[in-house]
């Protein structure tokens, strides 16, 4: 089984140059997979991974986020 990586509302509003208050909105709200942990809400990788999909981000845009590429387990892919 593989380990799921969950990521903050901030490293997700981060990644997609967005408020974390648009990302913690939208997990209230259920657009967004997201597992409330106290006050804080947790993102599964495979949630963000379809999020830059439906953000339209390439293999190329991704390069330029080559920390969060390794924390997808999806760096050289």
């Amino acid at each position: 089984m593989e380990e799921t990586r969950f990521f903050s509302t901030s490293e997700v509003a981060e990644l997609f140059r967005i408020n974390r208050v648009t990302v913690y909105r939208w997990a209230k709200e259920g657009k967004i997979k997201a597992y409330p942990v106290g006050k804080h809400y947790k993102i599964p990788g495979y949630e963000v991974k379809r999020l830059l999909g439906e953000f339209g981000f390439s293999g190329e845009d991704m390069k330029k986020f080559p920390d969060m590429l390794e924390k997808l387990g999806t760096a050289g892919k």
